[in-house]
């Protein structure tokens, strides 16, 4: 029987320098990725040009 995969987001929300959530978030990813009942992407907030004000 195929069972459906969770699909799990990770997001990255802060945009500063010198952040450490991309860190996190990619350990935590690494982790999630070892369970194969998860589909895994991580949404880093800085790669998307969103307007300052």
């Amino acid at each position: 029987m195929i069972t459906a995969r969770m699909k799990l987001a990770i997001v990255i929300g802060s945009v500063r320098q010198g952040r450490f959530g991309p860190t996190v978030a990619n350990w935590f990813a690494s982790q999630a990725r070892q369970h194969e009942e998860f589909e895994v992407d991580v949404i880093d907030l800085a790669d998307f040009d969103f307007p300052v004000s």
